[in-house]
C-alpha cells in the first residue's frame, strides 16, 4: 500500500496494486471509524482503455458531478459509470510514469501507454509549478 497526495494536494489517499493489475483506493474519511473510506476498485481494463483513449494528449482531469466535456472524469463516467476518482487516478498514473501534470492546473498529460521508469517521477504539490522531467 502506497500513500500519495491527491491531485489537488489537500489530502492523501492510499493505493494498492498497479495500473497493469488494477488498483484498490482508499481515502481519508472522517465519517468512518477507522478514518478511511471503504475501498474503491479501478480495474486494469479501465486503466488500459483510459490510456489507449488519451495517449499523447493533454486533457482536463475534471471532477464530479459536472465534469467538462473531453475530461477524464467525463470519460470514466460515460464509459464505466465510475466517477469521483480522478483526484486519485491522476497521481497513480503520474507515479507509475504513464502521465505527468499538464501545463495548466487541473490538466494531465498522457505521455504513453507504456510507463517510463518510475524513479524519474515525483508528484509535485498543486502549488508547485509544473516541472518537466527529462
Amino acid at each position: 500500500m502506497v500513500t500519495l497526495p491527491t491531485w489537488g494536494g489537500r489530502s492523501q489517499f492510499q493505493s494498492d496494486g498497479s495500473v497493469t493489475q488494477g488498483t484498490s483506493i482508499i481515502w481519508k474519511d472522517r465519517s468512518q471509524p477507522a478514518g478511511w473510506s471503504k475501498p474503491s476498485l479501478v480495474k486494469a481494463e479501465v486503466y488500459r482503455r483510459l490510456l489507449a483513449n488519451f495517449s499523447g494528449q493533454e486533457v482536463t482531469l475534471g471532477h464530479c458531478p459536472d465534469p467538462p466535456p473531453g475530461s477524464v472524469e467525463e470519460w470514466l463516467k460515460e464509459q464505466f459509470d465510475q466517477w469521483g476518482l480522478t483526484s486519485y487516478i491522476g497521481p497513480i498514473l503520474v507515479r507509475e510514469g504513464y502521465a505527468e501534470r499538464g501545463d495548466q492546473s487541473g490538466r494531465i498529460r498522457f505521455v504513453s501507454n507504456q510507463p517510463k521508469p518510475a524513479t524519474q517521477y515525483s508528484i509535485p504539490s498543486a502549488s508547485e509549478p509544473n516541472p518537466r522531467v527529462p
